[in-house]
């Protein structure tokens, strides 16, 4: 948000309130697979990496669907377009960045 000479207001403090939302969404789907794996006996880290891997995809997918829903918004014209402007581009970064990042954890190995 500093990056791009965005404030912190209403707008970008509700996009950023969501966007934690969506990341614990993420987080939550790849813990449920990770100790999916540990309850049928395998250890804890190469359940990690089993787990991460399988839904690798899925995490991607969900990611992308997310950013597909505010990008609309990036270009709304008139008013209303100028003051989402923020809020969109704030919550379709920290979507990506949170994608990224939960999925590179299963790339590891």
């Amino acid at each position: 948000m500093y990056g791009l000479g965005f404030s912190v207001n209403n707008i970008t403090l509700m996009a950023l309130t969501l966007s934690v939302g969506f990341v614990v969404d993420d987080a939550i789907v790849m813990l449920e697979n990770i100790v999916r794996h540990m309850e049928h006996g395998e250890k804890p880290m190469e359940a990690a990496f089993r787990g991460s891997k399988e839904i690798g995809f899925t995490i991607i997918s969900m990611t992308l669907s997310l950013v597909a829903v505010f990008i609309p918004v990036l270009f709304m014209a008139g008013m209303l377009g100028r003051m989402f402007h923020e809020f969109a581009v704030t919550i379709t970064f920290a979507i990506l960045i949170s994608g990224t990042a939960i999925h590179g954890e299963g790339n590891i190995a």
